[in-house]
Protein backbone atom coordinates (compact mmCIF):
# COMPACT_ATOMS: atom_id res chain seq x y z
CA UNK A 1 0.00 0.00 0.00
CA UNK A 2 1.43 3.38 -1.05
CA UNK A 3 1.29 6.32 1.26
CA UNK A 4 -0.18 9.67 0.25
CA UNK A 5 3.32 11.12 0.24
CA UNK A 6 4.49 8.54 -2.31
CA UNK A 7 1.42 9.11 -4.49
CA UNK A 8 2.08 12.86 -4.44
CA UNK A 9 5.70 12.29 -5.44
CA UNK A 10 4.60 10.22 -8.44
CA UNK A 11 2.25 12.95 -9.64
CA UNK A 12 4.78 15.74 -9.32
CA UNK A 13 4.56 17.95 -12.41
CA UNK A 14 7.75 19.96 -13.12
CA UNK A 15 7.70 22.91 -15.50
CA UNK A 16 9.98 22.88 -18.56
CA UNK A 17 10.67 26.07 -20.51
CA UNK A 18 11.42 25.17 -24.14
CA UNK A 19 13.35 28.08 -25.63
CA UNK A 20 12.54 29.35 -29.10
CA UNK A 21 15.46 28.57 -31.43
CA UNK A 22 17.32 31.51 -32.93
CA UNK A 23 18.33 30.88 -36.53
CA UNK A 24 20.48 32.77 -38.99
CA UNK A 25 18.57 33.71 -42.13
CA UNK A 26 20.28 35.03 -45.27
CA UNK A 27 18.60 37.90 -47.06
CA UNK A 28 19.69 39.62 -50.23
CA UNK A 29 19.09 43.36 -50.08
CA UNK A 30 19.66 45.98 -52.72
CA UNK A 31 22.41 48.39 -51.78
CA UNK A 32 21.12 51.67 -53.20
CA UNK A 33 23.10 54.82 -52.58
CA UNK A 34 23.16 58.18 -54.21
CA UNK A 35 26.18 58.56 -56.48
CA UNK A 36 27.14 62.05 -57.62
CA UNK A 37 29.21 62.59 -60.78
CA UNK A 38 30.25 65.83 -62.42
CA UNK A 39 30.00 65.83 -66.21
CA UNK A 40 32.83 67.97 -67.59
CA UNK A 41 31.35 68.30 -71.09
CA UNK A 42 27.86 69.34 -69.90
CA UNK A 43 29.19 71.33 -66.94
CA UNK A 44 26.64 69.96 -64.52
CA UNK A 45 26.34 67.55 -61.60
CA UNK A 46 24.46 64.32 -62.25
CA UNK A 47 22.97 61.95 -59.66
CA UNK A 48 22.50 58.21 -59.93
CA UNK A 49 20.94 55.59 -57.65
CA UNK A 50 22.94 52.42 -57.16
CA UNK A 51 26.03 50.84 -55.74
CA UNK A 52 28.44 51.74 -58.51
CA UNK A 53 28.66 53.30 -61.95
CA UNK A 54 28.90 51.29 -65.12
CA UNK A 55 30.29 53.02 -68.19
CA UNK A 56 29.01 52.50 -71.75
CA UNK A 57 30.33 53.94 -74.96
CA UNK A 58 27.40 55.47 -76.84
CA UNK A 59 26.15 58.61 -78.54
CA UNK A 60 25.27 61.53 -76.26
CA UNK A 61 22.59 63.77 -77.82
CA UNK A 62 23.35 66.69 -75.45
CA UNK A 63 26.96 67.14 -76.62
CA UNK A 64 26.45 65.58 -80.09
CA UNK A 65 29.28 63.04 -79.90
CA UNK A 66 30.14 59.50 -78.90
CA UNK A 67 31.58 59.13 -75.42
CA UNK A 68 31.60 57.08 -72.22
CA UNK A 69 28.30 57.63 -70.38
CA UNK A 70 27.72 56.36 -66.83
CA UNK A 71 24.66 54.59 -65.49
CA UNK A 72 23.87 53.44 -61.94
CA UNK A 73 24.09 49.72 -61.17
CA UNK A 74 22.38 48.23 -58.11
CA UNK A 75 24.18 45.28 -56.50
CA UNK A 76 22.52 42.88 -54.08
CA UNK A 77 24.35 42.25 -50.83
CA UNK A 78 23.92 39.13 -48.71
CA UNK A 79 22.97 40.05 -45.16
CA UNK A 80 22.60 37.50 -42.35
CA UNK A 81 19.83 38.28 -39.86
CA UNK A 82 18.95 36.44 -36.64
CA UNK A 83 15.33 35.26 -36.54
CA UNK A 84 13.35 33.62 -33.72
CA UNK A 85 11.56 30.50 -35.00
CA UNK A 86 8.44 30.15 -32.83
CA UNK A 87 6.81 27.65 -35.18
CA UNK A 88 9.51 25.00 -34.66
CA UNK A 89 8.54 24.43 -31.01
CA UNK A 90 4.82 24.31 -31.83
CA UNK A 91 5.33 21.84 -34.69
CA UNK A 92 7.59 19.71 -32.52
CA UNK A 93 5.01 19.49 -29.71
CA UNK A 94 2.22 18.63 -32.18
CA UNK A 95 4.30 15.75 -33.53
CA UNK A 96 5.41 14.66 -30.05
CA UNK A 97 1.84 14.56 -28.73
CA UNK A 98 0.62 12.56 -31.77
CA UNK A 99 3.19 9.78 -31.43
CA UNK A 100 3.61 9.60 -27.64
CA UNK A 101 1.15 8.88 -24.86
CA UNK A 102 1.78 12.22 -23.17
CA UNK A 103 0.28 14.06 -20.24
CA UNK A 104 2.31 17.19 -20.98
CA UNK A 105 0.28 20.38 -21.14
CA UNK A 106 1.12 23.78 -22.48
CA UNK A 107 1.04 26.22 -19.57
CA UNK A 108 2.05 29.53 -21.09
CA UNK A 109 4.17 31.14 -23.77
CA UNK A 110 6.33 34.25 -23.56
CA UNK A 111 9.00 35.94 -25.67
CA UNK A 112 11.63 33.37 -24.57
CA UNK A 113 9.70 30.19 -25.25
CA UNK A 114 6.87 27.91 -24.17
CA UNK A 115 6.37 26.46 -20.67
CA UNK A 116 5.14 22.86 -20.49
CA UNK A 117 3.96 21.00 -17.38
CA UNK A 118 5.17 17.40 -17.52
CA UNK A 119 4.56 14.37 -15.33
CA UNK A 120 7.71 13.23 -13.49
CA UNK A 121 7.46 9.75 -15.11
CA UNK A 122 7.53 11.25 -18.57
CA UNK A 123 10.22 13.86 -17.91
CA UNK A 124 13.15 11.78 -19.17
CA UNK A 125 11.41 10.88 -22.47
CA UNK A 126 10.30 14.49 -22.95
CA UNK A 127 13.84 15.82 -22.42
CA UNK A 128 15.29 13.18 -24.75
CA UNK A 129 12.80 14.17 -27.48
CA UNK A 130 13.82 17.82 -27.05
CA UNK A 131 17.50 16.87 -27.28
CA UNK A 132 16.95 14.77 -30.44
CA UNK A 133 15.25 17.72 -32.13
CA UNK A 134 17.96 20.22 -31.17
CA UNK A 135 15.74 22.28 -28.89
CA UNK A 136 17.13 23.98 -25.80
CA UNK A 137 15.19 23.88 -22.52
CA UNK A 138 15.36 24.76 -18.84
CA UNK A 139 13.65 23.17 -15.88
CA UNK A 140 11.94 25.91 -13.88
Amino acid sequence: METLFELGALNKMPDILVLYPIENVSNFIEDKKEIIWYDLLKHKMEKFKGTRLKWKYKYDNDVKQYRMIPEGIVDKIKKVVKKINKEKVNKWFDTYSKYNDTTATLEESNEEGIVFKINEKELQDFEYALYRNGLEYEEI
